[in-house]
């Protein structure tokens, strides 16, 4: 017995034995993304040998050590002094620390220090590269691009050669963050692990790509802002956000003045642009864009750049925080776990207390990533699964999730999303003031970084303008998020939908503690809940430090959060099931600990009022001590809180306005109402469901008040919107009437409760109030008229409310309608503004202005001054006169102004005492030098000797040096972009050429613009100089290549003598097909003078619009010039100055003009027969002829203009477009010379041309309202009878945002001074479009219901009412384009209105075959008829006034339609006839039973007056459809006889019966096989009552005959075969009888 006990005292010695060792190893445990390791106990076996020289690096390597404890803040500060830097914590209770080789290492287990061991290869792959799963877009030609971190004390010269030794390359370095990119062969991989000097490697991230008004109050940002204003409230104001993204932001109204685009060096981005506006936008342009933190401030990044400038533009600008709304693909590698972009961004927010980065979740919802389980675990991108940033989901503005939107958990189990926030249909900003509306996480993101910028407001506002800690932003925002989804936390909506209210009051109600904690150290807190809390939420938040990449769990820092309630029932904060498997990851959450999150939160349902305790306990915290936030929030039962509209929100009639309130618990639906007089009565809007916190309303426009409020209620609890709200409709027809020196006048239409409206203009950054005016219209005193604006209007209230802005629109300088008798303005014509080629050997040029008289006035005897940068001024007398109208050039005798390559600033004024216009009377010039080189004539320049340079899409970013003199100005100072040296084809498909053109082979060069991402770029050229001889005759040639169907402009310039001399030849604009073409002009004009040429271009939309030169030469003319002349109007008022351009080539050197008649008119403004171009007044009415005859000393040539009339033309007036020359008729007058009024296909009218201008490809429209004018000639008025003028157009919407307009004036004085007669202005309903809906491809109209008619009805409008008495006038139609779709305008037709049609008609009531004369009896005044005669008529169409013979071939009612025209088709007229038909008495049969019949006539029931039926057999019917039964079996001949009005018919048809009282036989006794049949069926008797022959018969399913057969009964008992290969497939019946038998049976043919 002894024995055995003995035994078991053994056995129980190695049992528990076993177990301490086991335990002791798993307490030694490290947890590795490569697996799990054990650390033993060797620090005796260290110290003996502790590294191999080898591993060295700048004196330091590598260790992982393990502690028995974890070591305290004050041991950490030792080993710091001592040389032992613990680098990262790796759980279990062990860090990757770095060893000075100096260090004491007896000093070690003093630290507690037990297991030390190598960081070996194995232990540093991610677990793509442990498990050889190598990502595609890693891999190419055998090589991997790997990530790899390191310490940068470890960098050291060895670092190259040792990579290099392993056969790899380092791509790329950044010191500071300690990460290299470097490729390697693949079976390198454990090679370079295998270096000491790296600690993690994984492959790198994919490529960046996007991650694609209710936003603002769904998030309920309005709360705490200042209603319908932009600014107020907190909104942003002083936070500065980094917007990490594409490429620069796009220049826009609603963030002018707020954003810089210094570290962004990629073209603009539609993506960033609309990010930004969610962010930022201001809704300067739309205020229904305006953004979450419209007061704020944005830098633009690319993409990681932004995190990566984090730590230094912390400091140098303030930033405290970044959106990164780009993800790193969407595939099953990409969306890596904790890696060096994760640690990076945690290490950023760690070091900068208040710095934070928001993410998008990405839009990989429906896909997998690696996780294990399809649609979950797809957060895209290393950097958004960092600890301490913001990732955030995407749901709609009903707070549906999208199917999109990236699942969490994160790789490594941890919440993500943290919230998620509106991003499914955002309509936000895009580049050049336009606006889009965009669906994803990309949107999502923005909406919660403009939340966190008006937190860090009201903080600062708060607390004497300090910083708050992120953590504290961060922990208010994720418990004040409103839960959707499962109950707590879950996978797809993290903590909720970002409610900025809820966030605000805890911040503002300082609902919450801060403190630090250490290992095993505890805190707690009391808090007193009161009654009628329905929910009470406690969360728990710290910025931890950064984990190590390669450890499986990164959270470094471990605290506890436990909530007591007074019973002492303790509540364990929400955990969630994170096994991959889609049945658990949906789970709801459960209480219970968690260690991997760094946020932790409590949520208690209904809790007992009284006092409860917080307990937060530092587990483990290696790193400390750790400061954290503690914050709460109390959600009351039944409480309702309307959160919008709210406060002075302005809210739009004919809009949905989404109203929204919070409220906790989901018992009954609630009740929505409205007041528009505060409260005195209430409207009802609707209900909601319990679940529900929002209703769509759309307010009435007749509501037009400023007393409203929104009152949500549910059983006996409700809420009322704070203060007052307005609705009023948006002003409308505001426009401008008068632009004068002093002001700008408005006119607009009277809203409905107004008592007065606000004007405003964008001021540096926002609209600013101009003034408020209690009629329909009002004077702005402070408009400079030489400056652009962006005026707009609201209503204001009768208590000081404000209704909703409408759209601003562009003002460009000038004057309008403003009489001014003394005016003159100055302009600097040399030294111009710009750069001067130095190609002398003086630099040294005199300064020459230019005088223009624009008052009624003369002008004389007054002071003219310059002065050079900040140098005296030199002040001359000008005593000579200078005309009304006429501009006077004037060069100062004391002026030789040095131009060298750094810029000077010259100003020159004049002091006009008497001038009316103080905005026009200084003019302030840059002229830059830069050195060029003097080119002897003849010259030519293929550019040979040219070095090529890069072709990629990198703007202006790529710069392009020059040979030979030529020169590429500065980009981003005096354009965009470089004109670039290039071989081959261009990069882009469908744009460029293939090859030069001189010499034309692959290796020929030629210069070109890049527009692949450079859109609406800019791009100065300048040739070498040349010294034009002073005699002889010179052209200039080119070869210039422009296709692309987004094409945009080429300009060619002259400088002379510091003059610039624009647009020597008419620019050249749009597609000029895919081969070269050549332009010249002549040098006569600059003999003697050294030049150089300027060409500017302008790329186009998009990347099909590369434009490309080359062959340039001077030479001497080989041929006879050709004459050619230009002028700006055709007809001409009294005193009117007429240029006449000299447009001819083959540089001719001798000029002379001429004018018939003789008299009447003068040369003027220095100019005579001989002169280059000539200026003519005309004094004397008449129709005037002006030609020119030309020599360039090989031979002459000469033209002439005619028909050039003074005075009125006669009406009526007329124009189809259908002449190739119709426009000449017309002024077209083209500010920008950009795209203008042009003759256009068109048809669907009455032709296949109209006028139109190309708003589509209008891009400089997209930045500023631009106009053009459509003048006619000037029409002489007699008095004699009213006139009207009307026309058609033909207009498509591109979007809601992108409008086009256009209006139609009037002027009696000979363009002096314009009326208005009409504004057609698109408001994005499509009140002006003739299309009814939006287009997104160029507009060409092709049939008439694309032109205006019924909506939007043709315009006709009678001028009597602008007539004062006898006057000729003008009319001028001006499109004012906005980026939008093409504007077509035709038969415009000017003259006395038509009298109504009449037609005659010889009957309105026909039969069918009949004809009918028609005639059109007014007598009026018509150039054209055109009738329809309806459907089934002959002839369909004809034109003339008739009479005309139709012959209708058809019945029913015809519509008759007669359209008359004089120009526009003003007059229509319609009427009916009625086309009966003919009687018809056809009917058909079908069988119901033995002797039963359907009769069926085939004429419809309307078209029969009355019919008779006789059956044969003695009886009759006058039923429509009767259905008969015959007695006995027989032949019967069925007569049909109908009446109608157009006669009778009688038809008969033969009906035979048979089978009556005769016996069937059974089904079991006849086969009728197969069934279906396809070729033949058998029929087979196997009875033994038939002994006689039957008749066979076989019907289709209408009930006709189709066969008879007479069969033996012996063929039928053999089996008798029936043929069916001539049938249709189908349904019949097959009948078999004789005078004793009966049998039937449906057949199938198949």
């Amino acid at each position: 017995m002894k024995k055995v006990c003995t035994l078991l005292a053994l056995v129980f010695f190695f049992i528990t034995g076993s177990l301490k060792a086991q335990n002791q190893a798993i307490a030694n445990q490290i947890h590795l993304k490569s697996g799990t390791f054990v650390v033993q106990e060797n620090l005796n076996e260290f110290l003996l040998n502790p590294y191999d020289a080898v591993e060295l690096r700048n004196g330091h390597y590598l260790r992982i050590v393990h502690f028995k404890t974890l070591p305290t803040a004050q041991m950490r500060k030792e080993m710091l002094e001592a040389g032992l830097d613990l680098k990262s914590y790796v759980p279990d209770n062990s860090y990757l620390a770095l060893f000075d080789s100096n260090l004491d290492l007896s000093l070690l287990e003093s630290w507690n220090i037990d297991g030390i061991m190598i960081h070996k290869g194995k232990y540093k792959l991610s677990p793509e590269l442990a498990n050889k799963d190598y990502p595609a877009h890693a891999i190419e030609n055998q090589q991997i691009t790997l990530d790899v971190l390191m310490y940068p004390e470890m960098s050291s010269s060895f670092l190259n050669s040792a990579v290099a030794s392993i056969h790899g390359v380092i791509i790329n370095q950044n010191t500071d963050r300690g990460e290299l990119i470097v490729r390697l062969p693949i079976k390198q991989i454990d090679d370079i692990a295998a270096l000491p000097e790296f600690i993690f490697l994984s492959p790198i991230n994919m490529e960046p790509e996007s991650d694609n008004f209710r936003a603002r109050t769904n998030h309920r940002t309005n709360f705490y802002q200042n209603g319908g204003e932009q600014l107020g409230g907190y909104d942003g104001s002083g936070v500065v956000v980094g917007v990490g993204d594409g490429g620069q932001l796009g220049g826009h109204l609603d963030y002018q003045n707020r954003f810089d685009n210094q570290y962004n060096t990629f073209a603009v981005s539609t993506h960033s642009s609309h990010v930004s506006g969610t962010i930022l936008g201001a809704g300067n342009l739309d205020p229904n864009a305006r953004g979450a933190a419209a007061g704020a401030f944005a830098y633009s990044y690319r993409y990681s750049q932004v995190i990566d400038s984090a730590d230094a533009h912390y400091v140098k600008h303030a930033m405290r925080i970044t959106n990164n709304s780009w993800g790193q693909g969407n595939t099953t590698t990409s969306c890596q776990g904790y890696n060096t972009g994760a640690r990076f961004t945690d290490i950023t927010i760690y070091n900068n207390p208040s710095l934070m980065h928001v993410f998008s979740s990405g839009n990989n919802g429906t896909n997998s990533c690696g996780y294990g389980v399809t649609g979950w675990g797809n957060i895209t991108g290393g950097h958004k699964q960092a600890k301490n940033g913001i990732v955030v989901g995407n749901v709609s503005y009903t707070d549906g999730l999208a199917g999109s939107s990236s699942r969490g958990p994160a790789r490594d189990g941890r919440l993500k999303p943290d919230v998620v926030g509106t991003g499914t249909s955002v309509y936000s900003t895009y580049p050049d003031n336009t606006y889009s509306t965009i669906t994803g996480t990309s949107m999502s993101a923005p909406g919660v970084s403009g939340v966190l910028a008006t937190m860090y407001q009201a903080y600062r506002d708060n607390h004497n303008q300090q910083d708050p800690i992120s953590a504290l932003i961060k922990a208010c925002v994720l418990n004040g998020a409103d839960d959707l989804g499962n109950a707590g936390p879950d996978f797809r909506f993290g903590y909720g939908r970002v409610n900025a209210k809820k966030a605000m009051d805890q911040l503002l109600g300082q609902q919450y503690y801060q403190d630090t904690l250490s290992t095993g150290n505890s805190e707690s807190y009391t808090l007193q809940v009161p009654i009628g809390v329905g929910r009470l939420k406690v969360l728990l938040y710290w910025n931890d430090k950064e984990g190590a990449s390669f450890a499986l769990n990164p959270l470094v820092n471990d605290l506890q959060l436990e909530l007591s309630d007074p019973s002492g029932a303790i509540f364990d904060p929400w955990v969630l099931d994170n096994t991959p498997n889609v049945t658990n990851l949906n789970l709801p959450a459960t209480r219970g600990v968690d260690a991997i999150n760094n946020t932790e939160q409590v949520t208690v349902d209904n809790p007992t009022p009284g006092t409860y305790t917080i307990d937060i306990t530092g587990v483990s915290v290696p790193f400390g001590p750790q400061e954290y936030v503690v914050v709460y929030y109390f959600e009351t039962n039944d409480e309702i809180t309307v959160t919008y509209p709210n406060n002075g929100e302005a809210l739009r009639p004919g809009s949905t306005e989404t109203i929204r309130w919070d409220a906790l618990t989901t018992s009954n639906s609630f009740t929505i109402d409205y007041t528009d007089d505060n409260g005195a009565t209430w409207n009802n809007i609707g209900t909601a469901s319990a679940n529900q916190r929002y209703v769509n309303w759309n307010p009435s426009s007749t509501i037009g008040s400023d007393q409203v409020k929104i009152r949500v209620s549910r059983g006996g609890a409700s809420d009322e919107s704070d203060s007052m709200n307005s609705v009023f409709n948006v002003p409308t027809g505001f426009q401008v009437s008068s632009i004068c020196p002093d002001s700008i006048y408005f006119t607009w239409d009277a809203v409905v409760g107004a008592a007065a409206y606000e004007i405003l203009r964008l001021g540096t950054t926002h609209m600013e109030s101009m003034g408020t005016f209690s009629t329909n219209s009002g004077a702005v005193l402070s408009h400079d008229p030489s400056k652009d604006y962006y005026y707009t209007i609201r209503t204001v209230g009768p208590n000081g409310g404000k209704g909703e802005r409408r759209n601003a629109f562009f003002v460009p300088s000038g004057y309008i309608n403003c009489d001014i008798d003394r005016d003159l303005s100055i302009e600097i014509r040399a030294p111009y503004d710009g750069p001067i080629p130095l190609c002398g050997s003086s630099s040294n040029f005199d300064l020459e202005v230019s005088l223009t008289n624009n008052g009624n006035q003369e002008v004389f005897g007054f002071n003219l001054s310059y002065k050079v940068d900040a140098n005296p001024a030199v002040t001359e007398l000008v005593s000579d006169t200078i005309p009304a109208g006429a501009t006077w050039n004037y060069t100062f005798a004391q002026s030789s102004i040095a131009i060298s390559t750094s810029p000077i600033e010259i100003t020159a004024y004049h002091e006009y005492l008497d001038d009316q216009d103080k905005y026009n009377d200084t003019v302030v010039a840059h002229p830059i030098g830069y050195n060029s080189t003097i080119q002897l004539i003849p010259w030519s320049d293929n550019l040979s000797s040219f070095n090529t340079c890069g072709t990629s899409s990198n703007c202006g970013a790529e710069v392009c040096s020059l040979a030979g003199g030529w020169y590429n100005p500065e980009n981003g100072v005096l354009d965009d972009i470089d004109w670039r040296t290039n071989t081959g084809s261009t990069p882009s498909s469908n744009t460029g050429p293939s090859q030069d053109i001189n010499p034309g082979t692959a290796s020929g060069r030629y210069l070109y613009l890049e527009a692949s991402s450079c859109f609406e770029s800019s791009g100065v050229l300048m040739t070498p100089c040349f010294d034009v001889p002073a005699s002889g005759s010179f052209e200039f040639s080119f070869a210039y290549h422009m296709s692309g169907v987004n094409m945009g402009t080429l300009h060619v310039d002259i400088i002379s003598d510091g003059k610039l001399y624009e647009d020597v030849i008419s620019p050249i604009v749009g597609d000029q097909g895919s081969q070269w073409n050549y332009a010249d002009f002549t040098l006569v004009p600059y003999a003697g003078q050294t030049i150089s040429i300027r060409f500017r271009g302008q790329t186009g939309s998009s990347f099909e619009s590369d434009i490309s030169l080359d062959d340039f030469s001077i030479q001497a003319p080989t041929s006879a010039p050709v004459a050619g002349i230009s002028t700006n109007a055709n007809s001409v008022c009294p005193g009117s100055i007429i240029d006449f351009i000299n447009t001819s080539s083959g540089a001719p050197s001798t000029f002379n003009w001429g004018v018939s008649p003789a008299t009447g008119w003068s040369y003027v403004n220095g100019t005579n027969a001989n002169s280059f171009n000539i200026s003519v007044q005309f004094d004397s009415a008449g129709v005037y002829s002006v030609g020119l005859s030309v020599d360039n000393g090989i031979g002459t040539d000469s033209t002439f203009i005619s028909s050039i009339t003074f005075g009125g033309e006669s009406l009526p007036f007329y124009e189809d477009f259908e002449s190739a020359n119709a426009l000449d008729k017309f002024t077209i007058t083209n500010p920008d010379n950009d795209y203008t009024w042009q003759r256009r296909a068109a048809s669907g009218n009455t032709g296949s041309f109209a006028a139109g201008v190309n708003n589509y490809d209008y891009s400089t429209a997209a930045n500023i309202e631009v106009e053009d004018w459509l003048t006619t000639p000037l029409f002489a008025y007699d008095g004699t009878s009213p006139i009207h003028v009307s026309f058609q157009h033909a207009y498509a919407r591109y979007n809601p945002n992108s409008t086009d307009s256009m209006a139609l004036f009037i002027s009696t004085d000979c363009g002096e001074s314009w009326q208005r007669i009409a504004s057609f202005e698109e408001d994005g309903s499509g009140n002006f479009a003739t299309v009814p809906s939006f287009l997104t491809s160029a507009f060409t109209p092709s049939s008439s219901d694309e032109w205006c008619g019924t909506t939007p009805i043709c315009s006709d409008f009678d001028l009597s009412s602008f007539f004062s008495g006898l006057s000729d006038f003008q009319i001028r139609f001006v499109a004012k384009s906005g980026y939008g779709n093409n504007l077509y305008v035709d038969n415009i037709n000017i003259g006395p209105p038509l009298p109504a049609l009449d037609i005659a008609v010889s009957t309105n009531i026909v039969c069918e075959g009949d004809t009918v004369t028609f005639t059109e009896n007014s007598g009026g005044f018509f150039q054209s008829y055109e009738w329809d005669f309806g459907p089934g008529a002959t002839p369909a169409t004809a034109l003339g006034s008739g009479p005309h013979e139709v012959v209708y071939n058809s019945i029913n009612q015809k519509d008759v339609f007669l359209t008359a025209n004089n120009g526009v088709p003003t007059a229509i007229e319609s009427l009916v006839i009625d086309v009966n038909a003919a009687a018809d008495a056809s009917f058909t049969t079908s069988v119901f039973n033995t002797g039963v019949i359907s009769f069926q006539p085939q004429l419809t029931p309307s078209n029969i007056d009355s019919l008779f039926w006789d059956f044969d057999d003695g009886t009759t019917s006058d039923q429509y459809n009767p259905v008969h039964t015959f007695a006995t079996n027989n032949s019967y001949l069925v007569e049909l006889t109908v009446f109608n009005s157009c006669g009778s018919a009688v038809q008969t048809e033969n009906v035979i019966i048979q089978g009556i009282d005769i016996n069937e036989l059974s089904q079991s006794t006849i086969k009728l096989y197969p069934q279906p049949a396809s070729n033949q069926v058998t029929l087979q008797y196997v009875g033994e009552d038939l002994n006689s022959d039957v008749t066979l018969y076989l019907f289709d399913a209408t009930g006709k005959q189709i066969q008879s057969i007479e069969v033996s009964s012996a063929e039928l008992k053999n089996g008798f075969g029936l043929a069916l290969s001539g049938l249709a497939a189908g349904w019949y019946q097959v009948q078999m009888i004789n005078d004793s038998y009966f049998w039937q049976s449906p057949l199938i043919k198949q």
